[in-house]
């Protein structure tokens, strides 16, 4: 904060000894990535988790974007992925939603309930090759809250 801070009063400073139209364009800027890089707030980790959320349940049907698919052997294999993960006895009841994002090969978003009627959310990136990485660890909760 205090080097945002230190970056708009320089700024400042040097727009009033300044004169001409560059220097008006060059403190605008200035200011703007100072807002930019983040002299408001920070965010938090669910925060994060709040926007990667959102731009699943929330895209428009954008090229690259996130989709609402169905069950298919691949996306019950990320399931089966993150299931796994979770070091639980607890066995699924049914899986409540599903998305898919096409990239470098595939992310699945699952929400599923387990036996415990928890629901969870995960997501499960699928390479080209089959090999699995779990991108974000099943947490308790809707993907869409």
């Amino acid at each position: 904060m205090k080097v945002c801070l230190a970056l708009v009063t320089h700024t400042l400073k040097y727009r009033l000894k300044a004169k001409g139209v560059t220097m008006k364009i060059t403190l605008i800027i200035m200011m703007l990535l100072a807002i930019i890089t983040g002299c408001t707030t920070s965010s938090t980790s669910k925060d994060i988790v709040m926007k990667k959320n959102n731009l699943i349940c929330n895209n428009q049907n954008l090229a690259g974007g996130w989709s609402k698919t169905q069950m298919t052997p691949e996306s019950n294999q990320a399931l089966d992925f993150a299931i796994a993960s979770m070091n639980t006895k607890q066995k699924l009841a049914y899986v409540t939603s599903v998305y898919s994002q096409t990239v470098n090969g595939v992310n699945y978003a699952i929400e599923f309930e387990m036996e415990d009627s928890k629901i969870y959310h995960a997501i499960v990136y699928r390479a080209l090759s089959g090999d699995m990485t779990l991108t974000q660890p099943a947490q308790h909760g809707n993907i869409c809250s």
